[in-house]
Formats: C-alpha cells, structure tokens, sequence
C-alpha cells in the first residue's frame, strides 16, 4: 500500500531535482582530509561475513565511521547536508542533528529523547521520524522502527532514504520478496542511489543471488566510483564466484586506499584469508584495523575468536573483553567469553558477567534477553 501511494503521489522530475541539491550540498560539506569521504552515510548495514542475523557486522562501521567523522569536524550531522527545509525547522534540525550526534556516539536512548521533542513541535517531519526509527532500531524494537519508518514515507513518499531502511528491516523479518519490491520501487525513484543498489545487493547475496548481487554493486560503483562499501562487497562476492583471492583483494585494497577506517573491507579479507587458511595473515589483518580503530567490537571480537580457536586463551581474552565492552548490545562477545573463562577455571567471574549483563539489559529497557 505505502508503494502504492508513492507512486500515485510521486513527482520524479522535483524529487530529482531536489536529490541532485542535496548531494550537491553534501560533497560541498562531507569532506575528510581532503577526500571525499561516504561517512555522512548513517545507513544501518547488513551483509554477509559472519551472517550474523545480518547485525554486528555492517551495523559496526555505520556507527564507528561516522562518530570518527562527528569528533573530526565542526560542521553540523543533519542540518549541513540538506538544504530543504522550512524555515520554521531550522532549529528542530539542530535538535534532530544533536540526536544523530548521539546515535554515532551509541547513546541511543538519548537519540530517540532528542527524536521524540523534535516531533513534539514538527510531527511531520520525515527526518525526526527517520532518526526516531534508527534509534528504536538499536534498541531492538524492530517493529517500532518498521513503524517509523512507514510513517515517514507516508508524509514523503519520495523518501528513498526511508524506503531503503524499510527494505532492511524487511530482510530482518526475512519478508525476502517484499523487501526486494520496496528495493525495486526505490531504484524507480532514484536509479542511482547507491545504498539502495547496495542494500538490494546484500539481500540478493544473502539468499544466493550472488550474480544478480555482484551487478548490483558494480553498478553502485558506477554510481559513486571508489565507493568503499561497494568495493568491499564487490571483492568479497567476487572471491565467492570465480574463487580468486587477487580479484578480491584488488577491490577490497582499494576500498581501504579509498578509507582506510572501512571496518567491512577488514571484515571481508579477513574471512577470505580464513577461506585460504591463511590465518596468521588474518591476525595480521584484523591487527591493522585495530591500529585504526582499537575500540572497533567486531575486530576484536573476530581477532579474539580467531586466537581462541588458535589455542592463544589469555589473549583471546583480551580482546573478547574487549569486544564484549565496546558493544554490549552484541551478545556473541559475551558468550564467547564466558565460554572461555569457563575453560580456564574462572566460572565465577563468568556467571557475575552473565548477570551484570542481565542486570544492564532490564534497566536499559531491553528486557533480560
């Protein structure tokens, strides 16, 4: 139905017109260092890799990278990069940009606050809704979000933002064939959005598709040329394919000569270079993205499995710990560890992270899941 009406509703030549200002103001105002940098993007990820319920892995970087970026400049997150809005929004854009402050920094509840006075004073404005969804996006309320997100197509049906999140949390729900339509409906709006080519991408590759997924990132390159996410996706797709580790490291190298803060693309040469059993390279490789990003919890969650299997235990501890603190909304971090201080003869220290864990997740609303 939300499809429906976009289309009946839709005015592509103004929605063209008006996409092409925005990117024009965000490659005047996103910069890093002098290079165009892709770290406005504040799109959750999803992809392979450890296909962990597709979380934790793409999600990662979309929150690191942009708080590298956030610390990094003066410029403001929201109201900086979109030049249409009404004047009587301007403030509650600074609100709604102090909100995307504190989402990059991972303080979600405090986003979802921020989102909530915004809307207070302008409930139809998409962005607040947006930011609204993303927050009760992390805070695991998937169907809030799904909610949020409807409701700002609703009041911007040409919304492609808005759509593509839709799509993945549809994946989420593993509504496969409709979260492909809204892909689909998304690249009539705009064919040259990038994340919708690359959220569709991932669905394609995530049910098998892997050809259909591979054109689908190759012509989000074509799109945004030296886009490291695509680059990242294309190398890991490719290796999938033709099982060539050089073609895949050609793409993966350039997406981090492109960023080399890109957590996916040490992510995605790592796993090839598990493939290849190549596994002092791949301790190499994830020591790498740590001297970039030592509080990255997916790196060193994977390092830390990485010297577990390897028989390294009070190393491995060092970095699951480390892990574990950097993301305490990712569970895989803790089992891992406790399973493995359990082995060494610290089963108590074990069960007091269980319930400091259980304990957190009730007062933070999340229930003791």
């Amino acid at each position: 139905k939300i499809i429906d009406r976009s289309k009946k509703r839709q005015n592509k030549t103004k929605m063209r017109a008006a996409r092409g200002n925005q990117f024009k103001t965000c490659h005047h105002q996103v910069t890093n260092f002098g290079r165009r940098s892709y770290l406005y993007q504040t799109f959750p990820r999803f992809m392979f890799a450890d296909r962990h319920a597709f979380q934790g892995v793409f999600f990662d970087y979309s929150i690191e990278g942009n708080a590298y970026y956030a610390k990094h400049s003066n410029r403001p997150f929201y109201v900086s990069k979109t030049s249409l809005l009404r004047d009587e929004e301007k403030q509650i854009g600074y609100k709604i940009d102090e909100g995307y402050r504190d989402f990059l920094e991972k303080s979600f509840s405090d986003s979802l606050k921020k989102s909530q006075e915004a809307l207070g004073n302008v409930p139809d404005m998409p962005e607040a809704h947006i930011l609204q969804a993303l927050s009760l996006w992390y805070l695991q309320d998937l169907r809030a979000a799904l909610e949020g997100f409807l409701k700002a197509i609703e009041i911007d049906p040409n919304s492609v933002r808005s759509m593509v999140h839709l799509g993945t949390i549809l994946t989420l729900f593993k509504s496969f064939d409709t979260a492909l339509e809204v892909f689909d409906h998304t690249l009539e709006l705009d064919p040259n959005f990038s994340e919708a080519l690359l959220a569709r991408g991932g669905l394609l590759h995530y049910v098998g598709r892997n050809e259909e997924a591979l054109d689908n990132f190759k012509k989000a390159l074509d799109c945004q040329p030296g886009n490291p996410h695509a680059l990242a996706c294309a190398g890991t797709v490719t290796y999938m394919l033709e099982n060539d580790p050089g073609a895949a490291f050609a793409y993966i190298d350039a997406a981090l000569g492109m960023e080399p803060r890109f957590l996916e693309a040490y992510l995605s040469k790592g796993m090839i270079l598990a493939c290849l059993g190549k596994h002092e390279e791949e301790v190499d490789c994830y020591q790498a993205g740590l001297s970039i990003m030592p509080d990255s919890s997916e790196l060193n969650y994977r390092l830390g499995q990485l010297l577990f299997s390897s028989k390294k235990l009070e190393e491995a501890v060092i970095y699951l710990e480390r892990a574990d603190t950097f993301d305490m909304f990712d569970t895989r971090a803790l089992t891992a560890l406790c399973k493995l201080l359990t082995i060494l003869g610290r089963e108590q220290e074990a069960v007091e992270r269980f319930r400091e864990r259980v304990l957190w997740a009730q007062s933070s609303g999340m229930g003791a899941t």
